[in-house]
């Protein structure tokens, strides 16, 4: 068997929650203090961003359907409760008195912003896939403080039954330009995860 077809191991869960977490601590240094903390958590989500991409296919393990989260849910959970926390600090920290200058402000939006687009929404996504309740609800309560909290409806009770079809409002269709589609979606999604809702 050629090595592209043997089995990969998923990279190891130590691995994958320090890479998942480290920027936390580095988020709440940099609110806390500013300055060089700033640029070490940005640049750490910004270099993770890039390379990402490129080291996925040599890490990533063959999960099966539907298991492409290689975590448990002991991770998820802190992930779930360091997310709502760190918008929280971020937004006092962005829009209040925290003494930071606005180049920092700028950083610590952006860096934040990455942290909660690739690592946090994920595990939301994996939390409203849970049958234990309390999971459900912190990736209901982690996609509300987004103003996305809809989205827990519509994607396990419309996008998973619709999804590639017209009646998907999350399926981007040919041609679409990102804003178009992000407006579609958003108002679909509401609309849609609500019928469905009623429906139950």
């Amino acid at each position: 068997m050629s090595s592209d077809q043997s089995y990969r191991k998923p990279l190891s869960m130590a691995a994958f929650a320090v890479a998942a977490l480290t920027p936390v601590p580095l988020f709440a240094l940099a609110i806390g203090f500013g300055g060089f903390w700033i640029w070490a958590a940005f640049l750490y989500m910004a270099c993770l961003a890039a390379l990402l991409d490129q080291l996925l296919p040599h890490v990533a393990g063959d999960a099966d359907e539907g298991q492409e989260f290689p975590g448990s849910d002991a991770l998820l959970v802190a992930v779930g409760l360091s997310a709502l926390a760190l918008l929280a600090l971020t937004t006092w920290a962005v829009a209040g008195p925290s003494g930071l200058s606005g180049g920092e402000r700028v950083l610590l939006f952006l860096g934040c912003g990455f942290w909660l687009g690739q690592v946090g929404h994920p595990a939301a996504h994996e939390l409203i896939h849970r049958s234990h309740r309390a999971l459900f609800g912190l990736g209901m309560a982690m996609f509300a403080m987004v103003l996305f909290g809809h989205h827990t409806s519509a994607h396990r009770l419309v996008h998973h039954i619709h999804a590639a079809t017209p009646l998907d409002p999350n399926t981007a269709r040919s041609g679409e330009g990102f804003y178009a589609f992000f407006l579609r979606a958003w108002r679909g999604s509401f609309a849609r995860g609500l019928v469905a809702e009623n429906e139950m």
